[in-house]
């Protein structure tokens, strides 16, 4: 019977604990003007945003002449959850900007997010919003 409680206690903390990484993997959809962006968050948080050509953040991110890293922080806390992007300068703790943001999951594989470039978090999903579809994990 102890075996039996072990096993059952473990898969549900394992499954409560896979929640908080339902963000992780690569997400994709169309902005406002209709062009495709690409948003990838790793386990490390990491964060690279692909749209056409560009491409901001990745192992090799240069801004303005500065090797550069993305970042990003989640609060599963939070309803809806917070999510906000944060640069630094490679190498250095020092925060150099933060879009500060929220997510919500439609399904495993669909998330709506809001986010601002001032210093505001979004309180609500709008017709800024963008929805992303999961294409990898």
């Amino acid at each position: 019977m102890k075996k039996l409680l072990f096993t059952f206690l473990i898969i549900l903390l394992l499954s409560f604990n896979q929640d908080n990484y339902k963000h992780i993997g690569e997400w994709q959809g169309n902005d406002e003007t209709g062009q495709v962006g690409t948003l990838i968050l790793d386990k490390n948080n990491n964060i690279t945003f692909k749209i056409g050509n560009e491409t901001m953040g990745g192992n090799d991110f240069v801004i303005n002449g500065i090797k550069a890293e993305l970042k990003y922080e989640i609060d599963y806390s939070k309803i809806p959850i917070e999510i906000d992007f944060v640069g630094y300068e490679k190498g250095n703790t020092l925060e150099k900007g933060r879009m500060k943001g929220i997510i919500k999951f439609v399904s495993d594989d669909k998330l709506e997010m809001a986010s601002n470039f001032n210093d505001e978090r979004p309180e609500n999903f709008n017709e800024n919003s963008i929805v992303l579809n999961k294409i990898k994990l």
